[in-house]
């Protein structure tokens, strides 16, 4: 947007993003003194956001380049799809959620000619009581109850059985979902054979094949370097933030950023911890990474999607650098990135939009430029997440089949291992976290 925009519509940017600030933080001291005033500031702010969004709708008419920017990618070309099988060990499974039924649209390399093969399955269950299922699935495994393994199988035999013949022998698998279908953790599904959908396949997953194609497309700029990382953790919260006991500190998040850290060369990666941690340091030093890792708190506004933020360290007298990361804000940065972690919770969540998947963080960190995105899909233990993002981390640049590159591979063997480890079987612990986009880093293509 900074290329884009003449000198009065960045002044306008600028005052209309310092109101939204403004507002945020009279709420802020508001709620600490006296919640009385409370819901005149809230109609305050929805006004200042529709008059940002109208803005932005406005910008998005008079530069038509910046048409991805809202949310809008062009349509598949017929050679698209042998692109997207050509090395022969993917599959992509779309699945669409009609009114009255459910149906999953299958890509894949045919292995005896080599051309792409598109084959569709009726999902055995009316959409209304497939919903509750995954719904009681994705709530049984957020909240770590031991009685998961009978809906896993289930959803097993509905969602992916259906197309097992033509899954075989295919070493990854790309998930399209679509409505409810996001909350489903396909990677947890268990197989006949007792098996975890992801010790048998490698498991990412696409907003759409447009979207995925526009991820592949990508290129790094001479900014950023090969598996160079940038990674922020344990930011210092603000008192506000600090009342909600959700958004404690995270003292395991410096040791996880500190640990990940070591699989990088000193020269190429920079830790930012505590007070350096801050969103200004973010906008400035971001875009010249490769890979972005951010260990915090995520908060998620289920009304408002990209007004989800993260929450980094603020600058004090800084209304543009509150401490919170919107998404929206991350949309008009250019990042240049391979990969973006975001080691928080419920980052994967959003308002579900037709054909383009959840509209949130991962969304955002894509139209700003990242390829890749890993993200949360329930609230995160803590502990269990440092040592899931070590061994992801150390597979990512290992020289070996599991890593080399492979953002994909990585995560599935780090998952692997936790599910081997008995304290870390269940789920709860390694299922949370999930790829979307592009499955190769840029090095790799």
């Amino acid at each position: 947007l900074a290329k884009a925009l003449t000198a009065g519509e960045k002044t306008e940017t600028q005052r209309l993003n310092r109101r939204i600030s403004e507002i945020n933080d009279t709420i802020r001291k508001q709620e600490i003194a006296d919640s009385s005033s409370l819901n005149s500031l809230y109609v305050q702010l929805d006004a200042a956001r529709v008059e940002y969004r109208s803005f932005q709708d406005a910008l998005y008419v008079t530069h038509p380049n910046l048409r991805i920017r809202s949310g809008h990618t062009a349509s598949l070309f017929n050679a698209d799809p042998n692109g997207l099988t050509v090395d022969g060990d993917t599959a992509y499974l779309e699945y669409v959620a009609a009114k009255d039924a459910v149906s999953l649209f299958v890509l894949s390399k045919n292995k005896l000619n080599g051309a792409p093969e598109v084959k569709v399955y009726h999902i055995a269950i009316k959409p209304e009581d497939l919903n509750r299922k995954v719904n009681e699935f994705h709530d049984a495994l957020a909240e770590q109850r031991l009685a998961y393994t009978t809906a896993a199988r289930e959803l097993y035999t509905l969602l992916i059985a259906p197309a097992e013949q033509q899954l075989r022998n295919v070493g990854t698998i790309c998930i399209i979902p679509d409505s409810f279908l996001w909350n489903v953790p396909f990677q947890a599904l268990m197989t006949p054979s007792e098996h975890f959908l992801i010790e048998d396949h490698a498991v990412y997953y696409a907003p759409s094949l447009s979207v995925l194609r526009e991820m592949n497309r990508k290129k790094g700029t001479s900014e950023t370097t090969n598996s160079s990382l940038i990674a922020f953790g344990n930011p210092v919260i603000g008192r506000d933030e600090q009342r909600n006991a959700d958004l404690c500190p995270l003292p395991e998040a410096e040791q996880e950023v500190s640990s990940i850290a070591k699989s990088f060369d000193e020269k190429n990666s920079r830790v930012l911890i505590g007070r350096d941690a801050s969103e200004k340091s973010f906008k400035v030093l971001a875009k010249t990474y490769s890979i972005i890792h951010l260990a915090t708190h995520g908060v998620i506004d289920n009304r408002q999607p990209l007004y989800s933020h993260l929450l980094l360290t603020r600058t004090e007298g800084d209304l543009e650098n509150d401490g919170r990361l919107e998404a929206r804000q991350i949309m008009d940065m250019n990042l240049n990135a391979d990969l973006a972690v975001l080691s928080a919770c419920e980052t994967a969540n959003g308002k579900v939009a037709p054909g383009e998947g959840v509209i949130g963080m991962s969304w955002a960190l894509f139209v700003a430029g990242a390829r890749s995105t890993v993200v949360s899909q329930w609230k995160i233990n803590s502990a269990s997440t440092s040592e899931l993002m070590i061994k992801f981390y150390r597979n990512l640049n290992s020289h070996d089949a599991v890593g080399n590159g492979n953002n994909v591979m990585a995560l599935r063997d780090a998952c692997v291992r936790m599910i081997k480890e008995d304290r870390y079987r269940h789920p709860f612990y390694w299922a949370g976290f999930v790829l979307i986009g592009s499955g190769q880093r840029e090095s790799q293509r």
